[in-house]
């Protein structure tokens, strides 16, 4: 039986361990004895490395990690980009005769935009006590499993195409952008690369799934985001700071993103996406998610 089929006959419970972090200075990740049940870890932001099951692998926003019972990693950060990161342990209780097969240890995703916001879904479902929420945590893990399946049969089958050289040059604009949006725009990319914006687009479409206009602007977006919940200024300076010409222009766009208005956003209303996301405004900074 295949890995999305075997998902139907297993149950997937949470350990009761989660949350959303910040790491500070000198943080490392080593712990002493193995992982008693499987650790989803994500990384939203900063850079690092990890060492998995004799593997090192570069630590970058869209990294997910799947760390398997038994696994002892070794994680460390470089304190001038700090790790944010999110985890989610679970056990899986396999039925008979059925066995549970997991996706590969170490994931880049490319379409972050989605993604997070189920994994906060599965977070603010595990952090709450609403009716179902066994079921509920099941079918949001395995949503979460499915789409890190689909992130490796699309690697596999879109990426022989390109080069090392390539591939390389394409993980290189991603991490570029991801750390220094919004202060960079088009022509900073190409320069980055060192390659001409027709050819750069072609490969970029081609190693992320989505064309290098709407990953920039995802990427502005969840800088919005940010700004709006966890800052002081107001929407006109961030709309300033993202590089939008006028005011207009940014709240249409964080709208037609979130579903609602920056202002509204900014005074604690709430919005359900169709992706999953409960976004709080400011009024509900400091209270557990």
């Amino acid at each position: 039986m295949d890995a999305i089929a075997a998902l139907r006959s297993i149950m997937l419970q949470s350990s009761g361990i989660s949350n959303k972090v910040r790491c500070v200075p000198g943080w490392r990740w080593n712990p002493s004895v193995p992982l008693p049940d499987y650790d989803l870890w994500y990384v939203c932001e900063g850079s690092g490395e990890i060492r998995l099951s004799g593997t090192t692998y570069a630590l970058k926003p869209g990294t997910c990690m799947l760390v398997r019972p038994g696994s002892l990693p070794l994680a460390t950060q470089d304190d001038k980009h700090p790790l944010m990161v999110l985890f989610v342990h679970f056990v899986v209780q396999e039925s008979s005769g059925e066995t549970f097969v997991s996706p590969q240890e170490c994931t880049y995703i490319s379409d972050v935009f989605v993604f997070e916001g189920l994994l906060n879904r599965l977070l603010e479902v595990d952090h709450g006590t609403r009716l179902w929420k066994a079921d509920e945590f099941d079918y949001l893990m395995k949503l979460v499993l499915i789409d890190l399946h689909h992130a490796a049969c699309e690697r596999q089958t879109s990426l022989p195409t390109m080069s090392p050289k390539q591939s390389d040059a394409m993980r290189s604009v991603v991490d570029y952008i991801q750390r220094e949006s919004p202060r960079i725009g088009y022509a900073d990319v190409y320069r980055h690369a060192g390659l001409s914006p027709r050819y750069l687009n072609s490969l970029f479409k081609q190693f992320t799934g989505q064309s290098l206009r709407r990953y920039m602007n995802n990427a502005k977006m969840q800088k919005a985001q940010h700004l709006l919940a966890e800052s002081m200024l107001s929407v006109t300076e961030i709309a300033e700071l993202l590089n939008y010409t006028d005011l207009y222009s940014f709240s249409k766009t964080f709208k037609r993103h979130f579903g609602v208005s920056p202002t509204s956003y900014t005074h604690g209303s709430t919005k359900i996406t169709p992706n999953g996301l409960r976004f709080p405004g400011r009024e509900d900074n400091g209270k557990a998610r």
